[in-house]
């Protein structure tokens, strides 16, 4: 089997990708419409911003903290697996949001909800490292990304509106109903993978191939890295000795924290600082989501076509236009423009931030060490996770303290442009040609 080409699984290969891509869309659906209906939800709940943001730091918390043993489950027991358990108790979860009579029994849903989110990405992730060779999995992992970021911007521009006219909790009644869907779907189509059969998966074991990447690292694919037994301390400490990987990792906070910024607030700065209605509001952050459907998989296609597959270079690239797109936000856009041209800014901001998404798992994908793909993708993650879990309430806890986001935006594009700077700082001693 080649190693450069899809590895077509042995039923229902062409299912692979848009079913990796529904696992996304069940979940970011239904986060997505609960952001976007925040201002339905703040008006009767009476919240702060700082506290409406709470809502993605107690969601990712729990998936930071659980991130490197959802790793190691999936790793275990493979791609199909780890999708039914995340979709399907994300399906549970939001009907329970839609009844609940307060908004802290909320945050603890949202804390458990974070729990079977957790174990998406890395489901996601494997499954792709296993499927593609190193010159196609950019731009696949791109292509499932947008997949997910097609259910966030559904959630963001659709959804509202139904809340607008039936109520928020009729609303994520409807989205549950979408998962539960989903998760049927899951179920039935999901293709068996050929490394994950001859690494046990659907069975027992666990394993990976010693395929040779990009980035000049194992990519952790295929039979022979299956047959050895690790456990899970000796894997986690495998990752943890993978001094690229961890480098690397650092711009996975420069994700979280933008992707989690701007998700959970683009709402409440649309209608508290531009003072459009909650309807108007919804459709700019679903435009910021349906830019990054494009954004995801031709940021990766760039990546690996015109960039050669340096993934390092177009990461710290992608990490320094979102700081660009912040910087106006807060300077130009927090001044007041035309609503055309604030939709035509969210799209920019969206294309670039959720470019980052794909491009960051494909690199850490490349460099996990053999068979653990999913260990990897948990550990990576850890750090993209702790920046949504700080970011987001600091950045309205700015909006509560200053009376607007614009100090905000500055501040955040700020604070990831010195982040770049410190990873390209570390990561300066790498072998060289490595992107």
């Amino acid at each position: 089997m080649s190693t450069t080409e899809y590895a077509a699984p042995a039923r229902g290969g062409r299912l692979l990708l848009p079913i990796l891509s529904s696992a996304y869309i069940a979940v970011t659906l239904n986060v997505q419409s609960f952001l976007g209906m925040l201002p339905l939800i703040r008006e009767e709940f009476a919240l702060t911003a700082a506290r409406a943001g709470l809502y993605n730091s107690f969601h990712y918390l729990s998936a930071t903290v659980v991130a490197i043993a959802s790793g190691y489950f999936v790793d275990r027991l493979g791609s199909r697996r780890g999708a039914l358990v995340g979709v399907g108790s994300v399906t549970v979860l939001i009907f329970l949001h839609a009844i609940s009579p307060s908004y802290t029994l909320i945050l603890a849903l949202a804390f458990l909800t974070g729990i079977g989110f957790s174990l998406i990405t890395p489901s996601v992730s494997s499954g792709i490292v296993h499927a593609f060779g190193p010159t196609k999995r950019a731009g696949a992992m791109g292509l499932v990304h947008g997949g997910g970021t097609i259910g966030a911007m559904l959630g963001a521009g659709a959804i509202p509106a139904v809340g607008v006219a039936l109520g928020w909790r009729a609303a994520l009644a409807l989205t549950g109903l979408v998962a539960f869907l989903i998760f049927g779907a899951i179920r039935r189509y999901f293709p068996a993978l050929p490394d994950e059969q001859q690494r046990g998966w659907h069975g027992n074991g666990d394993g990976g191939s010693g395929t040779e990447s990009s980035e000049g690292k194992l990519s952790g694919t295929g039979p022979a890295a299956g047959r050895r037994n690790r456990s899970f301390s000796r894997g986690l400490a495998a990752v943890l000795r993978t001094r690229s990987l961890l480098t690397v990792c650092l711009m996975g906070v420069t994700f979280g924290m933008s992707y989690s910024s701007a998700t959970n607030h683009m709402a409440l700065f649309l209608t508290d600082d531009l003072g459009y209605s909650p309807v108007l509001a919804g459709i700019g952050l679903s435009v910021f989501h349906g830019a990054g459907v494009v954004g995801g998989p031709a940021w990766g296609a760039f990546n690996d076509r015109v960039l050669g597959a340096r993934r390092r270079g177009g990461l710290v690239m992608l990490v320094v236009l979102a700081a660009a797109m912040m910087y106006f936000f807060g300077f130009v856009v927090a001044g007041g423009l035309p609503y055309a041209v604030v939709l035509l800014a969210c799209a920019l901001l969206g294309f670039i931030i959720l470019g980052i998404s794909g491009l960051y798992f494909t690199t850490v994908g490349e460099l996990a060490p053999a068979g653990l793909a999913g260990v990897a993708t948990g550990v990576a993650l850890v750090f993209a996770r702790s920046g949504v879990v700080l970011a987001s309430p600091l950045f309205g806890l700015l909006s509560d303290i200053t009376g607007s986001y614009r100090t905000s935006w500055i501040a955040l594009g700020t604070a990831v442009l010195i982040i770049a700077a410190t990873f390209r700082l570390l990561d300066a001693g790498r072998s060289p040609g490595v992107g």
